[in-house]
């Protein structure tokens, strides 16, 4: 795969002007200085990587590959720790909390995973669907997973024993993002055509609670990490915000947002674009959010975008084949 990343990245400022500084130390990525996120490393990958997720402590990157890889890098110096090709075909999505790392794939199967003296073995397989899986989410607590199956339906299954908990229909061919309220007591999914916007469902009972109106299909979905405000994003270019299920604002990036992350304060919403563009906002206040800056990352689509636990660093996985890692110095 030939690379054409700049070495010199540019920084698109589409609001305001911003100089690049440096600090001694890295410093949490927020609002008041994401027009200063730099390039900081990359990581070389053999195929492409479809999602990636850091470790709860921020020392390790997981990375779902095209590859039918699982594998887990030391952010120390950026090598490969281990690696397992257990599932039989891409591997889509992959999450990470205190008590479960589990990965997505279109073998149909989710897989959870015990990470032990730099090994992964897989501990417990959810299978048995008609279709293929892309999204997966953990609940807070660590007991059950949700995730899309290509029938057009969620699930929700219990981490350690794999038993389906709940099956809801999205009405849609396929499922195109999943979420877990910061609180574990909602749920949230959209699907692709012929549906569009998204659900919200009660985490216990299944019961429905808010229809998101969101105008295109929906790519990504995320909770602020207070739990107040629902983000949704999609292929038309917008990311809208949701307060007790209305709008209450809307956000144009002027294309396909693939991905969205939110900064651990909150503060700063990144949606990541299929031509390769991070834009980053201010959503201090959700009602107004404002545009910071537009930093060009990838030589290709963007497919994931993730904060570290501390919010000193971001990472990005996109269709040139590389993981790139953006910090303030």
């Amino acid at each position: 795969m030939i690379r054409r990343f700049l070495m010199v990245w540019l920084l698109l400022i589409l609001a305001g002007s911003a100089t690049a500084q440096t600090a001694t130390e890295p410093t949490s990525i927020t609002a008041r200085n994401a027009d200063q996120v730099q390039f900081a490393s990359e990581i070389e990958v053999e195929d492409v990587v479809n999602d990636l997720v850091f470790s709860p402590d921020g020392t390790l990157l997981v990375t779902a590959g095209n590859d039918t890889s699982v594998r887990v890098w030391s952010l120390e110096d950026n090598t490969q720790v281990t690696e397992s090709f257990e599932h039989f075909s891409f591997v889509k999505g992959a999450a990470f909390t205190a008590s479960v790392l589990a990965t997505a794939g279109w073998d149909r199967t989710i897989i959870t995973w015990k990470l032990e003296n730099g090994e992964l073995a897989p501990q417990t397989t959810i299978a048995g669907f008609d279709a293929v899986i892309e999204h997966l989410a953990i609940s807070p607590d660590g007991t059950r997973i949700l995730f899309g199956v290509g029938d057009g339906k969620v699930r929700v299954a219990d981490s350690v024993t794999g038993e389906i908990l709940l099956e809801l229909p999205v009405g849609a061919l396929r499922i195109t993002a999943v979420a877990y309220s910061p609180n574990g007591e909602q749920i949230a999914a959209a699907g692709g055509f012929p549906s569009s916007g998204a659900q919200v469902w009660d985490a216990t009972s299944g019961s429905q609670i808010a229809v998101i109106a969101h105008p295109g299909t929906v790519t990504s979905l995320a909770y602020t990490p207070d739990g107040q405000v629902l983000i949704a994003a999609g292929s038309d270019g917008t990311a809208s915000l949701w307060q007790q299920h209305q709008q209450i604002a809307s956000i144009s990036a002027d294309e396909w947002i693939t991905d969205i992350a939110l900064s651990p304060d909150g503060s700063t919403l990144v949606a990541a674009r299929q031509d390769g563009v991070m834009t980053f906002w201010d959503i201090s206040s959700p009602i107004t959010p404002t545009l910071i800056v537009a930093v060009v990352a990838a030589d290709g689509a963007i497919n994931a975008v993730t904060f570290s636990p501390s919010g000193d660093k971001l990472a990005t996985a996109s269709e040139d084949g590389a993981v790139r890692f953006w910090q303030i110095r």
